[in-house]
């Protein structure tokens, strides 16, 4: 058995090292392929990184000494990174910080024998540099994540799952689902989240957030929205929820930014809106049409059981970890 050490940007609990790589590791096993994860921050071992088939390190930048020490050892490097995260994310970069960023990025990328990265967005910034690069994107459980029977009454849920700090951008819709909520009262905003969403005037059910409980209460949407903030960051952003949504077999609504527009590609779950009225419209339209949000949804998880199946990336995963030749 292959046996590869990932050196993650966080532990199980972060959500980038969780999707990237942990969960992919019960499917690895079985296909021969063994991964040691560890936090990159506290991983010690240095000396031992050729005993190993192969290493990963996850979005971690390391500095460029640490760079070569491991590039030395290796017997196969592979970076994974999921973000843009060259562009800040919500306060300006200090100059230092930006150079140390771009330096460091450049020296991991240009060193790893294969760099994968979750969408064409990421791929593109980091492509010249690169020795080695494939498109590896997000995926989740098939048989966890699938289409459940809705609740029996005559709601229409709007579901909106996230981090409390991605909550922003739900409550810079709130002009847009008060609209909504006016011309159909029979519809209900509902937030799966760890906090309560700071709404001011609009009416909506929160379901506090538990571990494993996402599956069950993302499958009882009608509606999955997606909005984001227009920034270079949020830009190469693969947003997990827009798997989520996919897998449930909901209809979606969300900001039209490059790596989400990628992710619903050759699909028709997906609309897209900028203003407040692009928004009601949209969501007005699948409020009034349950045959309408049946087929965006099927349509939606059709195109997740081909491309964001976990089961079926793991074997392409598989194929490019055990496949990559040991490096000179």
């Amino acid at each position: 058995m292959m046996r590869y050490l990932s050196l993650n940007f966080g532990g199980a609990h972060c959500a980038s090292s969780w999707f990237r790589i942990h969960a992919f590791r019960p499917a690895l096993q079985a296909l021969g392929l063994e991964v040691e994860c560890v936090a990159a921050d506290e991983f010690t071992r240095w000396d031992e990184l050729g005993d190993y088939d192969g290493v990963i390190v996850q979005k971690k930048l390391l500095s460029g000494a640490r760079v070569r020490a491991v590039r030395r050892r290796a017997r196969r490097l592979v970076f994974d990174i999921d973000d843009a995260i060259w562009h800040p994310q919500q306060r300006p970069h200090h100059w230092f910080t930006r150079l140390r960023t771009n330096f460091r990025l450049r020296r991991i990328v240009s060193a790893a024998d294969l760099c994968l990265t979750a969408n064409e967005v990421l791929a593109a910034h980091l492509r010249p540099w690169a020795r080695q690069l494939a498109v590896f994107p997000m995926a989740l459980e098939a048989a966890t994540w699938q289409p459940r029977p809705r609740p029996d009454d005559a709601i229409v849920r709007l579901g909106w799952s996230g981090a409390p700090g991605n909550l922003r951008y739900l409550e810079a819709l709130e002009p847009a689902l008060l609209s909504v909520m006016e011309q159909r009262p029979h519809a209900r905003v509902v937030v799966l989240c760890g906090e309560r969403p700071g709404f001011t005037r609009l009416a909506f059910e929160h379901i506090p957030w538990q571990p494993g409980c996402e599956p069950t209460a993302v499958a009882a949407f009608d509606v999955g929205l997606l909005p984001l903030e227009p920034t270079p960051f949020a830009a190469g952003k693969s947003p997990i929820k827009g798997l989520q949504y996919l897998a449930c077999g909901l209809p979606v609504v969300a900001t039209p930014l490059a790596a989400t527009r990628e992710l619903f590609q050759g699909s028709e779950a997906a609309r897209f809106a900028t203003s407040p009225s692009e928004w009601a419209g949209e969501l007005t339209a699948l409020i009034a049409d349950a045959t309408l949000r049946r087929a965006r949804g099927q349509a939606g998880r059709a195109l997740f059981e081909t491309r964001y199946n976990l089961a079926r990336q793991a074997v392409v995963l598989h194929q490019m970890l055990a496949g990559l030749p040991l490096s000179a």
